[in-house]
């Protein structure tokens, strides 16, 4: 039989979950320490240069040219492009594609939501450089006392004040918390200089949709008119019995034709146009058919990288946002270092132990507050926001890879219009001395008329 008392194995098994406990905390505060004394110094925070390059646009030494500058000649349309009534919302003045940039940003919404969030931030990071500053408390009170270990008992006026000023010399977790919240205020910096972008994109897509629709409206009144002359021909020609009825009947289902797609160019011009007086608020009275050379992209997808690394808003605030996170994991782990400041204070009391009495108390105290032990919280925490960090940088790995991507996509578009263009220029030009041959011909009777509608 076992001769053991009833709490011998209970007490055992407190023994080694004890042991077990102390090992564990041994465990943890030599890691702690390590981690600690890894990022003690310098206690400076100097931001990264990435960071400051991408708070001014990059510049590739080489860029493609501007196509859309070249269409008035090629297309012998003028520079300014008017908005007639009943096309929708017309203004009183030309707008170009830099000045609707201009006003689309100063009216978009995201942007004034983005700068907000910017003054939140900075006002955050004032609030953080607080904690290194001096505090200065004052507490004064009045009221009854009752002193009850005297018979009779007594009770007195007691009045009492005190006045304390208190400046941190070291606190590590609060210069972390400062170097924080200022790569913090940088990260909002850059996401409203994105929010700004990404206004500036929206509103120039409007833009040259609404650029297009005009074209293809002028173009489309230059088919029409040059139909609307044949069948004037046509017509005279059909009453002096040189051709027939059928063809005239040709040319007018050709000239309504064109008349419906006039139609349906002046509806897509009106909803573009409301789209764009809507990211404007205001409306333009004239289009000006061409691009600032500043707003040219680089020559290749490569350069286009290389400039986005650097001046991506997006990009870049990820970047910031996982050091900032660096920075939260720092402050965490010193957690595990002593705070040492400065305290002076003076008191004074009136009947303080209930007798009548006056006291002052002036006192220069050098107080050190050391958190020994609160059952791994701060250790934990850390490792937490070291886990976040990681996060941040695999989040931004990820989006640099995705933006290689659309760039790829995006030149090897590019690239494919640049070569279309090219040939549609050609074809244009020859179709142009074409048409005229073709007319010369319908007149001289050597050329029928399908050949001239084609």
């Amino acid at each position: 039989a076992d001769s053991r008392p009833a709490f011998a194995a209970p007490a055992g098994a407190a023994v080694r979950m004890a042991r077990d406990t102390a090992l564990q905390l041994v465990h943890d505060a030599v890691a702690a320490t390590r981690e600690v004394a890894s990022d003690l110094w310098p206690l400076t925070h100097a931001r990264p240069g990435v960071s400051a390059n991408a708070l001014g646009l990059a510049r590739a030494g080489q860029a493609r040219s501007l196509r859309i500058n070249e269409l008035p000649e090629l297309l012998s349309v003028a520079p300014e492009l008017p908005l007639a009534e009943g096309t929708g919302p017309v203004g009183t003045r030309a707008l170009s594609l830099e000045q609707a940039i201009t006003l689309g940003v100063q009216n978009s919404l995201d942007v004034k939501a983005a700068g907000a969030r910017l003054e939140a931030f900075e006002q955050t990071a004032v609030a953080a450089n607080g904690a290194l500053l001096p505090h200065l408390d004052a507490r004064a009170a009045m009221g009854q006392g009752r002193l009850e270990s005297v018979s009779p008992t007594e009770q007195r006026l007691r009045k009492d004040g005190t006045v304390t000023l208190r400046q941190t010399l070291f606190d590590l977790p609060a210069t972390r918390e400062v170097q924080r919240q200022s790569v913090l205020s940088n990260s909002a910096r850059l996401q409203l200089q994105a929010a700004v972008s990404s206004a500036s994109l929206q509103v120039s897509a409007g833009y040259l949709q609404a650029l297009q629709a005009r074209l293809v409206l002028e173009l489309g009144a230059d088919q029409e008119r040059l139909l609307g002359e044949l069948l004037t021909y046509v017509s005279q020609r059909a009453e002096a019995g040189g051709t027939s009825i059928a063809e005239r009947d040709r040319v007018k289902a050709r000239v309504a034709n064109a008349r419906s797609q006039q139609a349906d160019a002046r509806a897509n011009l009106r909803a573009a146009l409301r789209n764009l007086a809507t990211l404007l608020g205001e409306a333009p009275a004239r289009l000006v058919l061409g691009v600032p050379l500043a707003l040219a992209v680089p020559l290749t997808a490569a350069d286009a990288l290389g400039e986005a690394r650097l001046a991506n808003r997006e990009l870049v605030a990820s970047r910031t946002e996982a050091e900032a996170a660096g920075l939260e994991a720092k402050g965490q782990r010193a957690r595990f270092l002593p705070k040492l400041e400065v305290e002076l204070s003076h008191a004074r009391a009136i009947n303080a132990a209930g007798t009548d009495s006056y006291s002052r108390d002036t006192k220069a105290m050098l107080v050190i507050n050391w958190s020994l032990l609160n059952g791994g919280t701060d250790l934990a925490q850390g490792r937490a926001a070291a886990a976040r960090m990681r996060e941040k940088q695999w989040q931004a790995d990820d989006l640099e890879r995705k933006l290689e991507q659309d760039l790829e996509a995006t030149y090897a578009s590019l690239d494919s219009v640049a070569e279309r263009y090219t040939a549609l220029r050609e074809e244009l030009v020859a179709n142009r001395s074409v048409v005229e041959a073709f007319k010369a011909q319908l007149v001289g009777g050597n050329r029928p008329l399908l050949d001239m509608l084609d």
